[in-house]
């Protein structure tokens, strides 16, 4: 009887150990970097005219991201940031910002991340972008930019 209740335990502990399917998977996929064009009513690319930044507010404190300009050797100039992307999914869900052309305020976005888990890997899913508050989710272009048109 005791080689059978042994057996039991080892046959419990076993069950109870390999429980999680999820043990030894590490799957994690960041926020995707925000890319992006500023195009003006012409529908002219105009993002490498000036510098953009995009400013928000943190515990009351304004705080800036400067957008970087990325010219690939084919294809237009483009802004790109991976910061919004954390900030809009982390503790304090940062989701507002104010699209700045130097100084001067030339529309809002707002960009809203979800952290999600599923099947044993955790990413990140895009589930609003507005410019001016008009949805620009679905307006990409072929560069996988979202595009921004500034109207006056």
């Amino acid at each position: 009887m005791k080689p059978l209740r042994i057996a039991f335990l080892f046959l419990f502990a076993w069950l109870i150990s390999s429980c999680s399917k999820c043990k030894d998977i590490a799957c994690f996929s960041p926020p995707a970097s925000f890319r992006c064009k500023v195009l003006n009513t012409k529908n002219e690319n105009i993002s490498s005219k000036t510098p953009y930044s995009l400013r928000y507010t943190s515990k009351g404190v304004a705080k800036t991201i400067d957008l970087r300009l990325v010219t690939p050797n084919t294809g237009e100039a483009f802004l790109s940031t991976d910061e919004i992307g954390w900030l809009s999914a982390g503790n304090e869900k940062i989701t507002n910002y104010i699209l700045l052309s130097g100084e001067s305020q030339i529309g809002t976005l707002t960009y809203v991340n979800q952290h999600l888990d599923d099947d044993c890997c955790s990413f990140y899913k895009t589930s609003q972008i507005l410019f001016n508050s008009t949805s620009v989710l679905e307006n990409l272009d072929a560069d996988y930019c979202y595009l921004l048109i500034i109207k006056p």
